[in-house]
């Protein structure tokens, strides 16, 4: 009584916290309207133990350090802004076969890593890039169309 008509009558604002109260048939679209606005609602309910469970998986997953090397050959001399900093390992000298050098990752690059680097892959034969060609490109359209 007495308020404001544009104030929502069970929602109190105190400084930066509001609370307030929602039905439970108008709890979905509640939620539904948050979500539009990129706020979301935290409980300790099931589905957000399996959601916390599957990104601490996911986290896991995309941080875990590979054993795998992978080698690339220089395009432009070695220096700061030669190779991206993330995942580097080592730097081999260049020599009569690798003439501006070699560096080692602990990743693979992007495509968009070794174009702007100017880094070309180094394989031990050609049996491995074969098997990376045919498993990247085995999940494309592009193998879909050539079918």
């Amino acid at each position: 009584m007495g308020a404001d008509p544009t104030e929502l009558p069970d929602f109190v604002q105190n400084g930066n916290e509001m609370t307030g109260v929602v039905s439970l048939s108008n709890l979905t679209s509640f939620l539904h309207k948050l979500n539009t606005y990129g706020v979301y609602y935290y409980d300790e309910a099931r589905e957000v133990k399996e959601l916390k469970q599957e990104n601490e998986k996911d986290w896991e997953s995309r941080t875990e350090r590979s054993n795998k090397r992978y080698v690339y050959e220089l395009g432009t001399p070695y220096g700061k802004s030669s190779h991206p900093s993330a995942g580097f390992e080592n730097f081999f000298e260049g020599d009569g076969r690798y003439p501006l050098g070699r560096v080692v990752y602990n990743r693979r690059l992007t495509d968009k890593e070794r174009y702007n680097f100017t880094l070309i892959p180094v394989f031990k034969d050609a049996s491995e890039s074969f098997k990376l060609w045919k498993s990247e490109s085995s999940d494309s359209k592009v193998l879909k169309d050539y079918l």
